[in-house]
């Protein structure tokens, strides 16, 4: 009789360390996620603020548990994409005073015993130097997976942190996709600098997004979309968290894309725009470049990966890798 041995779908590697170029290690520990067979690409996905590496997986479609077995892995989804995810952990301010927590502010609280764990995008500060290590996370992709395209994801404030990326340190990844997270306005003071080099990216956004002041929440409700500036609701955070309290808010995020155009040599315009119907929402794009700079609006879910999903019934990772591949194969 011969003896069936079941090969394991995939690999789960975690609390990884990520050694620092200055020397020693990053305080950011990381899981990743290798699915077998042949891979293109390799996805770092940022959770947003008071999020964590567990639920961000969760939220994106990915795994089924916050400590996940490998059974309970979508490897699927990650086959079909044939992406690596890399999910590092963001983290919080302590109440010591430095570069990245300038405020001297402590974000632990009975709310948070852990703190808020964030990333340093100039909407909020994470005591941490967040650039320093996605710049680390970039070299040890490249040592360990190459000739794969690096993509840099994220969710809220992890989104954010894509953005900043983009703009100040383009060449670190070769896609950026960001999900209800716009540009801090910290830059409408410190102004727009043309990126050393432009990178395809990818936004989305909903309708009904509360947390960032674009709607009321409820179907008809005034929406602020197409404003040049969003502006945070107060009752949503503790102000005692932002980089910049006076500075509460964020570029309206078609004023951002359209700067993203002009940069890029495009021209964006309201109205030149498609519609499809996607699960119980509509979904309006903007796509230029042959793809390389989309900005998606949808009619339903709200700020969160999960509402989202459930209003398109699509996974998150999956819109954002189905843009990835998308791209990078055309």
């Amino acid at each position: 009789m011969k003896l069936l041995i079941r090969r394991a779908p995939g690999t789960i590697l975690r609390d990884q360390t990520l050694p620092s170029s200055a020397g020693g290690t990053h305080p950011h520990l990381f899981d990743v996620y290798v699915p077998n067979g042949e891979v293109d690409f390799v996805m770092v996905a940022l959770h947003g603020g008071s999020g964590n590496k567990q639920f961000l997986p969760q939220a994106m479609g990915i795994t089924h548990a916050a400590v996940p077995t490998v059974r309970q892995v979508n490897w699927t989804a990650l086959e079909t994409f044939r992406t690596i995810l890399i999910v590092p952990q963001g983290q919080h301010c302590n109440g010591v005073t430095g570069p990245f927590n300038p405020n001297g502010v402590d974000t632990v609280s009975s709310k948070y015993p852990d703190g808020v764990a964030t990333w340093s995008n100039f909407f909020m500060w994470s005591g941490a130097d967040d650039v320093a290590m996605l710049k680390d996370m970039s070299t040890w992709i490249k040592t360990h997976y190459s000739g794969v395209a690096r993509v840099l994801s994220g969710h809220s404030n992890g989104g954010m942190m894509v953005s900043r990326m983009w703009l100040e340190w383009p060449e670190t990844f070769n896609l950026y996709a960001s999900t209800s997270g716009p540009l801090p306005l910290y830059y409408d003071t410190a102004g727009l600098a043309t990126p050393t080099k432009l990178q395809p990216f990818y936004v989305r956004y909903s309708l009904l997004d509360t947390v960032l002041g674009i709607s009321g929440g409820r179907a008809g409700a005034a929406n602020h979309f197409w404003d040049d500036t969003w502006l945070q609701q107060p009752e949503q955070f503790s102000v005692a968290n932002y980089a910049y309290p006076e500075l509460g808010g964020w570029l309206g995020g078609p004023r951002f894309f359209a700067w993203q155009a002009t940069q890029m040599g495009a021209t964006f315009s309201q109205t030149d725009a498609t519609v499809t119907p996607v699960g119980s929402s509509t979904r309006t794009r903007w796509a230029l470049l042959n793809n390389d700079l989309v900005m998606d609006l949808i009619s339903g879910g709200g700020h969160g990966l999960v509402d989202q999903a459930k209003a398109t019934r699509e996974l998150p990772f999956a819109v954002w890798m189905r843009w990835a591949f998308g791209t990078f194969s055309s």
